[in-house]
């Protein structure tokens, strides 16, 4: 399907497989708003959505300067901060704090001078992040971030991998009408206090048929950039496909509201006289919204848009960097290009003409079948040597008569005698029982690598309290690592879960059971890059933070109260 956009957001498109036999396309629009004090407009060049996602250096790695908004939906709202921070006029310190409040949420952090006042910790996560990936389950090491779009989504993994904010910064909904503070993170206010002014994007699904029907778009994205000092907002709208060339128009208005005013009903023909902007398929839609989308649709009784054109932004020239997969039309002018894009609404459309019967391929004719050589069956027995003789000068008399002609049978040919060869002598053979190599379980496993790690004891000690030699554990230790990573290289996680859970079990057997407030401080000790020094305060072993970090995560990923708890212990770890 074509999406075309007759406003000033710029949209774009996304084609997947929710399930096997199964193709969606998700419509991604996105408004873009100079951050001013009191109100925020609509600012005059517009981002497009974002294709591929930058990373920081390798000091971020676990950080994203910008997050892609390639992604089919989202469960919950991203906010989501870029860029650094600003410190004041006159700043003589080397820590400032930035904050940022959006509504309900609030979250403030330290920032240093000598990360170059770097908001790494308010930006979004990368998708190889262990936080991330742990959501993926079994299919996390075979997960191609590229192309998973082209493959069916599997029905087992987590959906709030797709959101690429940290726990603690999603919200259950965003209208875009939140009142945003912001401190030191704006180039030209220290302090900010604002209100993006209403847009309301509608989006209309037409069909070749002629049958058309609206589609909710859903607000789930928020990014500020600190150093632009601009605010972006983010829809997503998903329909189903019959099949993936599907042909069709998805058209998208966007309305910038006022108070005095009311956002008119969607029309199935927009205005000639709005500008244009076509997305070109990326990869390339059925009107049922997805029900696993949450949220309720938007509601047309809100304020109005400006009745005139002058609501929207000038039209710029762009250069295809500027604005990558989308070109400006004006419908009045280039109603051709339109018929193009449009076949179905010409009575004898010239392109895209779709085939009435399905072209009966034969089935190809099976391969002869041809009978195995019998390699297995022995060859006639060599006649060892000819028979003798006989002369026809010799007499030999007939032999008497022993009895009545017995009745004939079948001859059975004697086998003959094989000499039998002597054995070869070996060593005495060692029964099993008797070998000194014992084979650990995963959980014994990750007990014993538990316990090495603490130090409390010698290695020697600790093998002989569970009656294994060096040699015997370095065996199983190559084994089961080996196993593990075996498994994950097919999509499995049974085995490293069973050794996380074994590993974290003999640690609090150590120093206690670890509470999530606990868990909390190592989450924001790793955005902090001091998740050494906060194991030492909680006497807990250097070697147990990955093995924490994914066993909580998948603990907190599949309970949402405990996620919503584990997000406020965060937010108050940031503050202490």
């Amino acid at each position: 399907m074509d999406v075309v956009s007759y406003g000033p957001l710029l949209v774009s498109q996304l084609l997947w497989q929710p399930r096997p036999g199964a193709h969606a396309l998700t419509v991604i629009c996105k408004a873009t708003f100079n951050l001013e004090p009191v109100t925020s407009p609509l600012a005059a060049v517009q981002r497009p959505p974002w294709t591929n996602e930058l990373q920081w250096d390798r000091h971020y790695e676990q950080m994203m300067e910008v997050a892609g908004d390639y992604a089919p939906f989202k469960r919950r709202a991203d906010i989501l901060v870029t860029g650094r921070a600003i410190p004041p006029p006159n700043n003589r310190l080397s820590t400032i704090t930035a904050s940022i409040a959006v509504g309900g949420f609030s979250k403030t952090i330290d920032v240093h001078v000598q990360q170059h006042w770097t908001v790494a910790a308010l930006g979004p996560l990368a998708p190889t992040w262990p936080v991330r990936t742990a959501l993926l389950g079994r299919h996390a090491s075979t997960w191609n971030h590229a192309n998973w779009n082209m493959h069916p989504l599997p029905d087992d993994i987590d959906g709030a991998f797709f959101n690429a904010a940290s726990i603690d910064q999603q919200v259950a909904e965003l209208t875009g009408q939140e009142a945003i503070v912001l401190e030191n993170l704006h180039p030209r206010h220290p302090k900010l206090w604002t209100q993006l002014v209403r847009v309301v994007p509608q989006a209309t699904v037409t069909r070749a048929n002629g049958a058309s029907q609206e589609m909710r778009l859903r607000c789930d994205t928020l990014t500020i950039d600190a150093d632009d000092g601009l605010a972006m907002l983010t829809w997503r709208g998903v329909v189903l496909l019959e099949y993936p060339a599907e042909p069709g128009v998805i058209a998208v208005r966007a309305y910038v509201a006022t108070s005095d005013s009311q956002i008119p009903a969607p029309t199935t023909a927009p205005d000639a006289d709005y500008p244009a902007t076509m997305a070109f398929p990326s990869v390339g839609a059925t009107t049922t919204s997805l029900p696993f989308i949450p949220g309720p649709p938007q509601t047309p009784d809100i304020p109005e848009p400006v009745k005139t054109k002058s609501s929207w932004p000038p039209t710029r020239t762009t250069t295809s960097s500027d604005r990558p997969q989308t070109m400006a039309l004006n419908i009045a002018d280039a109603p051709a290009e339109l018929k193009a894009v449009m076949p179905f609404q010409s009575d004898t459309p010239e392109t895209r003409q779709m085939p009435t019967e399905r072209l009966e391929i034969p089935d190809p004719e099976p391969p002869a079948i041809v009978a195995h050589m019998p390699f297995d069956v022995p060859p006639p027995p060599m006649v060892s040597s000819p028979p003798a003789a006989v002369h026809a000068d010799v007499i030999v008399e007939k032999p008497p008569m022993i009895g009545p002609i017995p009745t004939l049978e079948p001859a059975v040919d004697k086998k003959p005698e094989v000499a039998q060869a002597k054995p070869i002598p070996t060593a005495p053979h060692k029964p099993i029982s008797e070998s000194p190599r014992s084979e650990l379980t995963i959980e014994q496993h990750a007990t014993i690598a538990a316990e090495l790690a603490e130090g409390k004891t010698s290695r020697a000690d600790v093998l002989r309290a569970h009656e294994i030699s060096a040699d015997d554990w370095t065996h199983d230790d190559r084994r089961w690592k080996d196993a593990i990573a075996k498994d994950e290289q097919r999509g499995k996680r049974a085995l490293r879960d069973a050794h996380d859970a074994a590993y974290v079990a003999r640690v609090e057997q150590f120093r206690g059971e670890i509470s999530l407030e606990e868990v909390a401080r190592i989450l924001v000790g790793l955005e902090r890059r001091n998740a050494r020094e906060v194991l030492d305060e909680l006497r807990i072993q250097r070697a147990a933070l990955m093995p924490i970090v994914r066993l909580w995560t998948k603990r907190i990923a599949t309970n949402m109260r405990l996620n919503d708890k584990a997000a406020e212990l965060v937010r108050e770890a940031r503050r202490a």
